[in-house]
């Protein structure tokens, strides 16, 4: 016969389980953003939680994508002071943290806070995921490639792996940022597959559909539109300001209609509210350069001005220096207005992924005419090739 003791703390373990259930299931669907919330909450104040660091985690976990970084703060301060909190609960702790200071825009602090991953560490992915992305977000895209290469995550991501969507996005970003547009799409396609326990249609999860959108805006616009808009739906339903913001432009870029502009207000405003500092200065430099393109330099301006103060206020001096090349550009009136009609026909689809023989296939010219018009364009831009195209042009 068991004591009381024992029975009772099996009974709060076994409801433990279930809250944690509950919530990681809404959370994955994207769904009830409230009432997941609150059971993150509930599981964060039962006593049980110390003695399972995983759903530890993942209630602060929940707290982050529900866009309340505030409450998942002060549950880390205190978790992180008592006595009973393990050392990989505090590793999981430690890497929340650190996610809650990227989504401020404190990217470099954000960095600086992940660590090496541990042995027998089943939040690796994650890990790897977070710092890659933040390492982008400062410019450092050699140094995030190497990550991956060292961790043996440049390769075919196990499907069983924890965090393998948010791996796979944060490695499609990575291929964007060198100039390898399709293999972004891959892993961005592949990000979405569901896993063993269902899929994750949730964007707070993993904002794959917005991504592949924007990266095959150009070349094949139909999937293009279907993912925006899944992506936008899916946000609107879980209900926090930020991913509605960011599935918001991305929808609003795909459509490239007299609806686009307004839109694009619509989510930086959105993106604003929510003090979604990673979002909002990515937004509000390709909402800037889309007005240039339709000729409205002085919204432009304004919206490249309030990037810069946010960069700056951020540290995020990547940025800034890019804020500033697209300011002189827009300044001298030449942002990409110096190009001709066929030499920016051809560096969009260049952008997109195309090769110099299917450009030729679809705009009906040689290949050698397809490579003169890239290396015209290539020198009047300033840049050396194929991946700083995208990052001028994304």
């Amino acid at each position: 016969m068991q004591c009381p003791e024992v029975r009772s703390s099996r009974r709060m373990s076994n409801k433990l389980g279930n809250i944690s259930a509950i919530s990681w299931n809404n959370l994955r669907i994207g769904q009830g953003r409230e009432g997941t919330v609150r059971r993150a909450l509930s599981v964060l104040q039962q006593t049980e939680c110390f003695e399972s660091p995983w759903q530890m985690w993942s209630a602060l976990y929940a707290l982050i994508c529900a866009g309340e970084l505030r409450r998942a703060g002060q549950h880390c301060l205190w978790l992180a002071e008592h006595p009973r909190t393990s050392n990989e609960a505090m590793e999981g702790i430690k890497l929340i943290q650190a996610r809650t200071r990227f989504l401020r825009g404190q990217t470099a602090q954000a960095l600086a806070s992940y660590s090496e991953p541990v042995p027998a560490d089943r939040l690796a992915a994650v890990r790897a995921a977070w710092t890659v992305e933040a390492m982008l977000d400062l410019g450092e895209v050699k140094a995030a490639q190497h990550l991956l290469r060292h961790r043996n995550l440049d390769g075919v991501i196990p499907p069983g792996l924890p965090g393998r969507g948010s791996l796979l996005t944060a490695r499609g970003q990575l291929h964007l940022a060198l100039g390898t547009p399709q293999s972004a799409v891959a892993d961005f396609i592949e990000s979405g597959r569901p896993p063993t326990n269902g899929p994750i249609e949730n964007p707070a999860v993993t904002a794959w559909r917005s991504r592949a959108a924007l990266a095959l805006a150009t070349e094949r616009p139909p999937l293009a539109s279907r993912l925006a808009d899944e992506e936008l739906m899916l946000a609107m339903r879980w209900g926090a300001p930020r991913q509605i913001g960011w599935a918001l432009h991305a929808h609003a870029i795909v459509r490239d209609d007299q609806q686009t502009a307004a839109l694009l207000g619509e989510a930086v405003d959105l993106l604003e509210v929510a003090d979604a500092r990673s979002e909002l200065i990515p937004v509000l430099f390709r909402t800037a350069g889309y007005l240039a393109a339709k000729g409205d330099s002085l919204a432009s301006r304004q919206r490249l001005t309030r990037a810069s103060e946010l960069a700056r206020a951020d540290g995020r001096m990547h940025w800034a220096k890019r804020i500033d090349s697209a300011m002189h550009r827009l300044e001298g009136r030449r942002p990409h207005p110096t190009l001709t009609r066929q030499q920016l026909r051809v560096t969009s689809l260049a952008r997109a992924g195309s090769t110099n023989r299917h450009i030729a296939s679809q705009l009906n010219l040689s290949v050698r005419a397809v490579e003169f018009h890239l290396s015209a364009a290539y020198r009047r831009l300033g840049i050396s090739g194929r991946a700083e195209l995208y990052q001028m042009m994304g």
